[in-house]
């Protein structure tokens, strides 16, 4: 909780996706609602910035990132922050040899929903014993890009398999054993991958629109994934389509993070359903806050980074597991 010595984090926005938009919205200076001590900067007074959001496209955040930790700024950007260890060791090094060292937040959407948090919390405090299966249906509208903007023809692989992965990892620390992983571009014209071959085969996984993926881990742990922008454009929900069913030797979980919402009926019967949950980025930036004002002095900023680099570098490996999996 933020006391009244809190520190007020001046946040600057770098990049324009829905997440932004949405940061925008809830801060902006015609907004009603606050998040404790973190405000968005006017542009007139960028030299008073000491926390940085980064948005925009996954390949362009590495970069930015990079830059205002060097300036020793802390930063909130949404997973993936970098899309390459190379990126990763950079940002990496940039933390490591700046003298103040701000602080490095890489969350997801997925973690960032009530429900979804609760099932994690649910199966780390063994409330359904150990593990043994995840299900993830994540499901978008068709030609659904990075950050929510709408684009025909982009890939699954450009945001929603980072929300599985990050996902999947979380719900065990054992190391993956297997992956298994199949796809194809079903709505947006076009074949799976099936008989390709070289850049070919690698051209049709980089655009498919539909993964069906299956990891297991050394404990054996098991999560299968369905991840596709199959949703028609005029969809009546806000966000992706999600579900979730988590099986342990001692319960079962099944999370809807999408069933709490406000059907809106306008003009002409048009029904349209809002959810009533804020943007994911809400409670992102609210932990964000929690997570600066906690975590005083270098050293501390140091250990908490390197715990982020950590895990990032989890997901990346898992990333290319999958990637390799397809392409082979």
């Amino acid at each position: 909780m933020w006391g009244v010595s809190a520190k007020v984090l001046e946040l600057g926005v770098i990049g324009s996706d829905d997440r932004a938009a949405a940061l925008v919205e809830r801060l902006g200076n015609e907004s009603p609602f606050t998040l404790g001590p973190v405000q968005l900067a006017a542009p007139a007074r960028e030299q008073t910035v000491n926390a940085v959001f980064v948005g925009g496209a996954p390949s362009g955040r590495a970069a930015a990132a990079a830059a205002a930790l060097g300036a020793g700024r802390s930063v909130l950007c949404p997973m993936p922050c970098a899309l390459t260890e190379a990126e990763l060791d950079q940002l990496e090094r940039t933390c490591e040899g700046t003298p103040e060292p701000g602080l490095l937040y890489t969350p997801t959407d997925l973690r960032h929903m009530a429900a979804v948090g609760h099932a994690l919390d649910a199966m780390a405090g063994g409330g359904i014993g150990p593990g043994l299966h995840a299900y993830v249906g994540y499901r978008t509208r068709v030609g659904a890009a990075a950050g929510g903007e709408r684009q025909v023809g982009s890939s699954v692989l450009e945001d929603p398999i980072w929300h599985v992965l990050d996902f999947a990892l979380g719900c065990t620390p054992a190391p993956m054993a297997r992956v298994h992983a199949a796809g194809g571009r079903l709505f947006g014209g076009g074949v799976g991958t099936g008989g390709l071959a070289g850049e070919t085969r690698r051209a049709a996984v980089e655009s498919m629109d539909t993964l069906v993926l299956t990891i297991r881990f050394t404990d054996d742990f098991i999560v299968s994934a369905e991840i596709s922008a199959c949703l028609p454009a005029d969809y009546p929900s806000e966000g992706p389509d999600i579900d979730i069913d988590i099986v342990g030797r001692r319960g079962a979980l099944r999370v809807e993070p999408g069933r709490q919402v406000v059907t809106v009926v306008g003009a002409g019967g048009r029904t349209s359903v809002r959810d009533w949950h804020p943007h994911p980025v809400v409670s992102m930036v609210r932990t964000f806050g929690d997570l600066v004002n906690s975590t005083a002095g270098a050293e501390a900023r140091l250990r908490h980074n390197r715990s982020v680099f950590s895990h990032h570098r989890r997901v990346l490996q898992a990333m290319r597991s999958v990637q390799e999996a397809l392409v082979s």
